[in-house]
């Protein structure tokens, strides 16, 4: 499914304990990159979108919270996060969670071990429950990508969504799918950090359509892409027949636990 890295429930519950739920429109700021720690954010409705350096951008649907790392280091923001859509949501300022922390020894020592752990999940690249299915196709291939994903739609809108830029703004436009993850165009590196993730292990199939009647400025990013779902054993198509079939594979619910690399 596409979800967010899973929050301990035990954690979820005492934080939204802490504050009181307050509506936020979309397009809302909430956390600034370089800015001073804002404070804990829990999202209880709606989706965030996270924009971290280098172009990278996540899609965070509720039920997630965002703004701990801040809150465990007191360094500043190391990303932008905004409200995507309408959100309803509950926001614990920084010192008082921090002095509620002093005063409840046992429950606070169980609530920074929690943020802790999904600080460091996130800084280990996960930011999402299920293994992503990369979408990434160049120019002259995007429309066979587009028609393909179309015919998979409902499949493909209940998993976590990993694209390179042009070709997720299509997916999105076109196909109404919600793209989780979004790395920059092919040739400013997206292949490679595509490539990155599958290393990672945060990948359980990728769709990745080249063309192979033009050549590629990147085109060594491109074979060390293919190279290292190779070496991952990471399942991968590249042109509509095969895709057709991963697809399938993939919709086979007996299939799918055995794809989850995150």
């Amino acid at each position: 499914m596409n979800n967010p890295a899973p929050i301990n429930n035990c954690l979820w519950q005492t934080l939204l304990s802490l504050a009181e739920p307050e509506d936020r429109e979309p397009g809302t700021t909430l956390l600034e990159q370089g800015q001073p720690p804002g404070g804990v954010f829990l999202l209880e409705q709606g989706a965030l979108q996270v924009d971290l350096a280098m172009g990278t951008c996540l899609t965070l649907p509720a039920a997630t919270l965002v703004g701990e790392m801040s809150f465990l280091s007191a360094q500043p923001a190391r990303a932008r996060v905004s409200c995507l859509e309408a959100c309803r949501l509950r926001r614990i300022d920084v010192k008082d969670l921090w002095s509620w922390v002093a005063t409840q020894p046992e429950q606070g020592h169980h609530v920074i071990e929690g943020l802790a752990g999904l600080a460091m999940q996130r800084l280990q690249g996960q930011f999402h429950q299920d293994g992503y299915v990369a979408l990434v196709a160049h120019d002259g291939r995007k429309p066979d990508l587009l028609r393909v994903a179309g015919e998979w739609v409902d499949l493909l809108q209940s998993r976590p969504l990993l694209t390179t830029a042009h070709t997720g703004t299509l997916l999105e436009q076109q196909l109404g799918l919600r793209v989780s993850r979004r790395v920059s165009s092919g040739p400013l590196g997206g292949d490679q950090e595509v490539g990155s993730l599958v290393v990672a292990g945060l990948v359980a199939a990728v769709l990745f359509f080249p063309d192979p009647l033009s050549s590629q400025p990147h085109s060594a990013d491109v074979a060390a892409l293919l190279r290292v779902c190779d070496v991952c054993g990471v399942p991968l198509a590249t042109n509509p027949g095969s895709a057709r079939l991963l697809l399938q594979a993939l919709a086979r619910p007996e299939a799918q636990p055995s794809m989850r690399q995150a």
